[in-house]
This record gives C-alpha cells, sequence and structure tokens, in this order.
C-alpha cells in the first residue's frame, strides 16, 4: 500500500511495463514530489512493453465542443510564438513552440477569417503561460469571439471583438508554477468553436487549494 501524505505529496509520474504475451499490467511505479514507490510486480527478463508518460490532466473545452473538429495539442507547453487572425470573431490562432530543442509550428487552428493578423513574441524561456481567458458568441457561428492570454511577466490582448453579444466567457488561470501542458478543443473553416487547456504537476510543494480556476459564465443580455 502506498500512502500518500496529502496535501503536499502528489504524483507526479506514472511507469510500468506490460507483457507482450498476455494483455497485463507486469509491474508499475509511482513518482511524486518528495519520492518514489516501486517497482511493484514481476520484471522479467522477457521483452515487455513500457510506459514512462508524464502526467497531465486534461480540462474540458469552454464554448461549444459539439461543434467543429477536434484539434489537440498535448505535451506542446514551450511556447515561443502566437500568431492570432481576427475580425468579428478570432479567424485562427497559430502557436510556435520549442521541441527537443526545435522550433515546431502547430496547425492553423481555426478558418482563414480576419482582417487583422497580430503577433505575440515570449521572451523565452524565462517568459511562459499562466492563463487564458476569451468570450463565445452564442448565435453568431458559436465561435470564439475574443481571447487574451497571460504570462509570467504580462497580458496580450484583448485579441478580438468585445461586444454585448457574447453570452459565454472563460478564464483559465494555471499559476505561476509551469503547469501549462497544452491546448485542446474544436474548429472549423468558421472559426473557433471550443476552447481548453492540459496542465500538469510540478516538482515543488504545492499550497492546500486548487492551482487552477475555472470560469465560465453565461451572460443574459
Amino acid at each position: 500500500m502506498v500512502d500518500l501524505n496529502y496535501p503536499p505529496k502528489f504524483i507526479t509520474w506514472v511507469s510500468g511495463s506490460f507483457s507482450t504475451s498476455t494483455p497485463t499490467l507486469k509491474s508499475i511505479t509511482f513518482g511524486t514530489n518528495q519520492g518514489t514507490y516501486g517497482p511493484f510486480g514481476v520484471r522479467s527478463k522477457k521483452r515487455e512493453r513500457r510506459g514512462n508518460q508524464e502526467m497531465r490532466t486534461k480540462i474540458n473545452a469552454v464554448g461549444y465542443p459539439n461543434n467543429g473538429n477536434a484539434w489537440d495539442d498535448v505535451g506542446k507547453a514551450e511556447i515561443i510564438q502566437i500568431f492570432i487572425s481576427h475580425g468579428t470573431t478570432i479567424g485562427f490562432i497559430q502557436f510556435m513552440y520549442v521541441e527537443n530543442e526545435k522550433v515546431v509550428s502547430s496547425r492553423r487552428i481555426g478558418g482563414t477569417s480576419g482582417n487583422r493578423l497580430d503577433t505575440i513574441d515570449f521572451n523565452y524561456p524565462s517568459e511562459f503561460l499562466t492563463w487564458v481567458s476569451g468570450s463565445f458568441y452564442d448565435s453568431y457561428s458559436y465561435a470564439l469571439a475574443s481571447i487574451t492570454f497571460g504570462t509570467n511577466q504580462g497580458t496580450y490582448g484583448p485579441f478580438g471583438v468585445n461586444s454585448n453579444k457574447k453570452e459565454k466567457e472563460f478564464c483559465f488561470r494555471m499559476g505561476d508554477r509551469r503547469t501549462f501542458a497544452g491546448f485542446h478543443g474544436t474548429h472549423s473553416t468558421s472559426g473557433i468553436h471550443s476552447f481548453g487547456v492540459y496542465i500538469k504537476p510540478v516538482n515543488t510543494v504545492l499550497k492546500p487549494g486548487p492551482s487552477l480556476q475555472i470560469k465560465e459564465e453565461n451572460n443574459q443580455n
């Protein structure tokens, strides 16, 4: 039995192995911010399938997730640049990341609409994302109307249109512990229909209480 000294102790990683002859878990190890527990089970010399993945939590996308096609950038957290096309809605968003010491580009998330293009340049690696907020239209293509990005060094935005027609607002606050672990949501050529985040634990002792705050409001005008 593994007893975690909650709340200061929390799981940060899990690894294990599966047998190739039978679909069963052969061994498992749990890692926390304060130590390692395991391995438990049998570690044999036979060929095994091993897993060692960073733990992440998927926070449900806000907006209209039943509209459009899914997009997922899990694990892409080292943002260095953001391109935002906007007009009456957010036309598209595209991220530039550092991955395996190389700069890579995300897909273009959304459509091609928007008569203005803005660029956000992060002071990487010292600057990182700590929160993101925005709003959706309830009746205008069910699309993202505005968005704002916040970092440990400043605020960028809002981009898009601020109007009384917005009826759904959101705010993801990840805090200043580098817990952001990627974006996900749905989109189409009409725009971005839903927006969510991934978070990950950090290897420091957290104070009691949530490190992520989510706000979703429906305003009736």
